[in-house]
């Protein structure tokens, strides 16, 4: 997840390094965007929609992956 490494670099207490809390923070942004979309032009954005969609998709997808073998055999290939 993009937001990850930025939400837990936050200054506050209770963003401990947990995935569900990032997750559940990186949720709370896109919220924000859409109320913002609402109030602001009156109707939410289609990027809005688009992103907000691949965000919710792809949280579970890392949940699932990100701790499995040939994942972390992966990132350490990408790092050397």
């Amino acid at each position: 997840m993009p937001l990850g490494p930025a939400i837990a670099r936050l200054p506050f207490g209770f963003l401990l390094w947990h995935p569900l809390v990032c997750t559940s923070c990186a949720n709370l942004f896109w919220l924000a965007l859409l109320v913002f979309d609402l109030r602001k032009p009156g109707k939410v954005h289609r990027t809005t929609l688009i992103a907000g969609g691949i965000l919710l998709v792809s949280q579970p997808i890392a949940l699932a992956v990100g701790d499995t073998r040939p994942w972390l055999r992966f990132a350490e290939w990408l790092v050397k």
